[in-house]
């Protein structure tokens, strides 16, 4: 049975400051402090939402190219919350293969995956070069790729050679993400997911910079609006994954922030 229900969401403030300052946070390694170097000038509030939609009955009628995102079936052969090199890959390795035969792609790079926790953490300080850390999780509305960036991202992430090949060839690129449970019925921190359609990506979003030593990124923040439609899968399990859309090459009606 769905079960509504009302949240409160964390947004980035739709402040003056950022008509004439760009969002930005710079992310330490952990061990390194920031002196007097101001690491962030990201203000956030804590907005009330009065019905978040229960997905469970109805993900049929949400796809990742109208809604942004869709909750799938699909057993992973790596149920532990346990990390370590052998098994990131494995599951990276895994988690191609299960998106190949999702999408019918020709190709699939999984170049990531961590595991998040919830429990204390200093946010100006991460762990970047040790994947094997777990990660707390995020709590503000954000979207992990904007489209001014996301090409060199892809550059970024292919190589160059590949992802010149694959655009001269014509081939539709995606960056998406995939999300489990690591438990068998999921109660603490579910993954809410906003409804593309329900955004103006010109007046509801806005880059913003995440720097780390190696490289300088940039995501949208994603201010609070009454018209958005947010929505979460009571009781989710290990074998249901959302698949959720970062960046896509092709503009036909589809979801994409720009």
């Amino acid at each position: 049975m769905a079960t509504n229900v009302r949240g409160t969401v964390r947004f980035l403030a739709d402040l003056p400051l950022y008509g004439t300052e760009k969002p930005y946070r710079l992310l330490l390694p952990a061990g390194i402090e920031n002196g007097n170097i101001k690491t962030h000038n990201l203000v956030y509030e804590e907005t009330e939402i009065s019905c978040i939609r229960d997905l469970r009955g109805h993900e049929a009628e949400f796809d990742i190219d109208s809604a942004g995102f869709e909750v799938v079936q699909h057993c992973s052969g790596f149920t532990t919350a346990a990390t370590g090199q052998e098994l990131l890959d494995g599951y990276k390795r895994e988690t191609e293969q299960f998106l190949l035969r999702h999408f019918g792609a020709s190709y699939v790079y999984c170049w990531d995956a961590l595991v998040r926790k919830r429990k204390q953490a200093v946010r100006e300080q991460f762990n970047i070069r040790d994947r094997l850390v777990e990660n707390i999780p995020v709590y503000h509305a954000h979207n992990d790729e904007t489209f001014s960036r996301g090409w060199e991202s892809l550059s970024f992430r292919l190589g160059e050679d590949r992802y010149r090949r694959f655009l001269e060839s014509g081939c539709r690129i995606r960056m998406v993400n995939t999300w489990r449970s690591l438990v068998d019925s999921l109660e603490d921190n579910p993954l809410t997911l906003c409804d593309w359609r329900s955004i103006d990506p010109r007046k509801d979003l806005i880059e913003s910079d995440q720097i780390v030593p190696s490289r300088e990124t940039e995501i949208y923040h994603i201010f609070a609006r009454p018209h958005h439609r947010w929505h979460w899968l009571s009781r989710q399990r290990r074998d249901e994954v959302y698949i959720f859309l970062q960046f896509d090459t092709r503009a036909d009606g589809n979801a994409r922030c720009r």
